[in-house]
């Protein structure tokens, strides 16, 4: 973002001009962002220092063609291994998006989708692209990333698993997955829906950790959920940088209040590998009670400070991100 014109509380419009970048975190670490300039503090701010009337934006470049790869796993960590090591590699995907348990059988009941070997427990979406100018690029890339996965699947003791791989190069194959993709949040959200009248719906997590930090982190959640709670759950969504999306189904508001509960555990837990509390969907007024799990009280009177600043009398997005006064 390279300027914004603003509307502040008062009625008076302001031009944000960047001078300089801001030496960002991998992920959002909830609430304001104090690090930067008046610009930065502006963006993420979920509506509560001014009102933003003109955005001035950097455009990357078209981006290149790609290809998709479906890889199935017979268990969760060890699909989680995959990426990591992944991550680690050389390897440059676009994307690397998980489809766990429970998003698993979601997405396999999708018409449509690909038959994987029985025992599947997740399956690991990449993208990878590739310069179509170049004729040999998507061959060598797709070769490369093929011999990836097969000395995985051998070192694993499922060679013929390799089989099973489902390569999307074509517009109607990427189309389809990404359809099978989105098959996933769509219908939790429809089942969800059922349970708002006795209190309960849908619970997700937002939290992060360092992708060194991935596979306790996950391991300790999986085995959580398994044991405590007894209620239907998924893991999905963008792994590759450490960044999963656990929904919880709840039938009322009893079942709410354990899973909050518990998303409280799992975002302290978060935060002490080095994560955050919301990687990308902010905290609103609903997860306010998430911020000092990620901050000090001193960076929180900082905050406070700034909506104060840009808000004196509170006017705007009354008690997104912190509790009005």
């Amino acid at each position: 973002i390279r300027e914004l014109k603003v509307l502040t509380a008062a009625g008076k419009q302001k031009i944000l001009r960047r001078t300089r970048m801001p030496v960002i975190p991998s992920k959002n670490r909830a609430g304001y962002f104090l690090e930067g300039e008046e610009i930065d503090e502006m963006i993420g701010s979920e509506g509560t220092l001014a009102l933003v009337t003109e955005i001035t934006a950097a455009l990357v470049e078209h981006p290149a063609e790609h290809f998709s790869l479906l890889i199935p796993f017979n268990n969760l960590m060890t699909s989680l291994e995959f990426v990591v090591r992944t991550v680690k590699s050389s390897f440059k995907p676009r994307a690397v998006e998980l489809i766990g348990p429970g998003a698993f059988d979601i997405f396999q009941a999708h018409p449509g989708t690909p038959r994987f070997p029985e025992g599947t427990a997740s399956v690991i979406y990449l993208k990878q692209e590739y310069d179509p100018t170049d004729p040999s690029d998507r061959t060598d890339q797709s070769d490369r990333w093929l011999n990836w996965i097969e000395a995985f699947y051998r070192e694993q003791r499922h060679p013929d698993w390799s089989e099973s791989v489902f390569m999307g190069e074509s517009e109607r194959h990427k189309d389809d997955i990404r359809a099978w993709r989105h098959f996933i949040p769509a219908t939790v959200n429809e089942e969800a829906r059922k349970f708002h009248e006795e209190g309960g719906g849908k619970i997700s997590t937002d939290w992060w950790v360092p992708i060194h930090q991935l596979l306790p982190m996950m391991q300790w959640v999986y085995t959580e959920s398994l044991r405590l709670l007894g209620l239907p759950f998924l893991v999905f969504a963008h792994i590759g940088n450490g960044h999963p999306h656990w929904n919880f189904l709840t039938k009322n508001a009893g079942e709410k209040k354990r899973i909050h509960d518990f998303v409280l555990r799992q975002c302290r837990k978060a935060v002490a590998l080095g994560g955050g509390v919301a990687g990308e969907h902010g905290l609103g007024k609903i997860h306010r009670d998430y911020l000092p799990i990620q901050h000090s009280k001193e960076t929180i009177a900082k905050m406070v400070a700034l909506k104060k600043k840009w808000d004196p009398n509170w006017v705007l997005g009354r008690g997104n991100i912190l509790e009005q006064p």
